[in-house]
């Protein structure tokens, strides 16, 4: 509900918006189509970002047939989607300054699924890198950064590197504990308990 609420404000301005805004909003629709699982919506969201014919719609599509291939049950083909994305990050600019922390927190998952926790954590740390200084991109991965800490807290904990695990779980609790990821607070916090009593 509320990001449907949130999509709505932002979309009640459709009409006045730059064709690399109106691509972010499809883009943000086939995020939130893929996450409630509705191909359909999936593939509605990909053709609105087509007809934006924003210079980006390459990039951004590219990330949604990622999802859209995952929704269809080939996790092969869209991690292969998302990683040639990410690949081939000098094209990106500040435009859409989500899409390379949402496209990497997505893949590293996909990877720590199916048993590659290196490759994985490699993904997580873009945010640390110095990149594109821009205000956008700045506070996209100040919003990420911290599920990234808790993502390779959680590989560096199976991998049984306890020290680098509690250093990333702390660095998660002392960036984003918010009600908004209340579950994701409560698993760091008992991780960390966990690992002290060891």
């Amino acid at each position: 509900p509320i990001a449907a609420s949130r999509r709505d404000r932002a979309a009640s301005s459709f009409d006045r918006m730059a064709g690399q805004d109106r691509a972010e909003l499809a883009w943000v629709d086939g995020l939130l189509a893929a996450t409630r699982r509705d191909a359909a919506a999936l593939t509605r969201a990909r053709e609105a970002l087509r007809q934006t014919r924003a210079p980006e719609v390459g990039l951004l599509d590219s990330s949604l047939a990622a999802f859209a291939a995952d929704l269809a049950g080939d996790r092969r083909r869209a991690l292969d989607l998302m990683l040639a994305l990410e690949n081939d990050r000098y094209r990106f600019a500040d435009s859409h300054a989500y899409l390379t922390g949402v496209n990497r927190l997505t893949a590293s998952q996909w990877l720590s699924t199916a048993g590659e926790a290196t490759r994985a954590a490699r993904l997580l740390t873009w945010h640390e890198a110095i990149g594109n200084p821009g205000p956008q991109s700045l506070h996209a991965n100040a919003l990420l950064a911290p599920l990234a800490y808790l993502a390779r807290a959680r590989i560096l904990e199976a991998q049984g590197q306890r020290d680098a695990a509690r250093a990333h779980y702390a660095r998660f609790l002392s960036n984003y504990d918010a009600p908004t990821v209340a579950r994701q607070v409560a698993e760091a916090r008992a991780a960390l308990e966990r690992m002290m009593r060891r």
